[in-house]
């Protein structure tokens, strides 16, 4: 028989794993996401107005599982990045702890932003979600 972890304690289980601070931040390099994955994995963007965000702890919405098929889920408000100049092609983000040490990471589904100038803003909801394999 396999671990089981009850629906309501998946919920205090993502309270845990994201309580502190977090940083959100654009990476510039064509990667695919592994699991192998360092924070230098990943170039981060920089200049043209370029500033990571702190993701405090507490601004984390969970919502628990209710059912076997279901999963629990944080989700964080949606944070803009707006940039003062060009910058290239984004292909995602990526969270690291406080310490530098990555979360996680995702590319953005419809495919690189390219920042061509001013006034381009990027908007991330950063998601996670306790899956069972």
């Amino acid at each position: 028989m396999g671990l089981l972890v009850p629906n309501s304690a998946e919920a205090d289980m993502l309270r845990d794993i994201l309580a502190g601070d977090h940083v959100l931040r654009l990476f510039t390099n064509n990667k695919m996401p592994a699991a192998n994955d360092e924070a230098g994995s990943y170039v981060e963007a920089k200049g043209s107005g370029y500033q990571p965000v702190t993701m405090t702890g507490d601004l984390w919405d969970i919502t628990p599982a209710e059912t076997k098929e279901m999963f629990a889920d944080a989700a964080y408000p949606e944070q803009t990045f707006e940039f003062t100049g060009p910058l290239g092609n984004v292909f995602g983000y990526f969270v690291t702890r406080g310490d530098g040490r990555i979360r996680w990471a995702e590319r953005f589904s419809g495919g690189p932003v390219n920042v061509s100038g001013g006034h381009v803003r990027i908007k991330v909801a950063a998601h996670f979600m306790m899956d069972r394999a």
